[in-house]
């Protein structure tokens, strides 16, 4: 009698025990699974073809002299390869100027892309004023004007290795932060650059 009590006990114990295995084995699968279908769907956002350009804007008379304003835009494609849209959160934008030029408004969050959808491209724009100071403001509004006689003294006044030195340039450093439909949040960061 206590040796069949014995067996049905040790048959309990071996059931429970691969009960629980399977239970452990189910639970492990179904988290793989989860993670795949997030991983497969959620949204994966690059950015192509970023150009950087700076223009004469306006030119302001102000009891300070004369405020020469241009724009620096920078054109993209924003791409979602991914399954489901995304929702961008947060910009930011440090723009690198030469150092008489300064930025007239650095609120660069309001420029924020919308939400793009999935395995789309969304053509987007970012663009910020800056002014000259005073050094750069006596310079010769026409910009023609201005390139015909930086031609003429470099081919004429310049010693050849100052021909070549690098000229200036504008720099838009990127940090954009967007979040999928799982709640996933990612951030791109990326330069862009103009040479003057």
């Amino acid at each position: 009698m206590n040796t069949s009590l014995l067996k049905r006990l040790k048959s309990v114990n071996v059931s429970f025990i691969f009960s629980a295995v399977a239970l452990a084995l189910s639970w492990s699968s179904l988290k793989t699974n989860q993670t795949s279908v997030i991983v497969g769907q959620r949204a994966y956002v690059a950015v192509e073809n970023a150009q950087v350009y700076v223009k004469p804007l306006v030119s302001i008379a102000t009891s300070a002299g004369t405020a020469n304003l241009r724009i620096i835009t920078c054109s993209m494609v924003l791409k979602n390869a991914g399954n489901t849209p995304a929702k961008f959160l947060n910009l930011q934008a440090k723009i690198t100027t030469p150092e008489d030029w300064r930025v007239v408004n650095a609120d660069s969050d309001r420029q924020r892309p919308g939400p793009i959808g999935p395995r789309s491209d969304r053509p987007w724009t970012f663009s910020e004023a800056v002014s000259l100071t005073t050094r750069a403001a006596t310079e010769s509004v026409d910009e023609a004007e201005k390139v015909r006689a930086w031609h003429e003294y470099k081919t004429s006044h310049m010693p050849l290795e100052a021909k070549f030195q690098p000229r200036p340039q504008v720099y838009i450093d990127f940090t954009l932060t967007y979040e999928d439909v799982f709640g996933g949040k990612e951030t791109l960061t990326w330069r862009s650059s103009e040479v003057l």
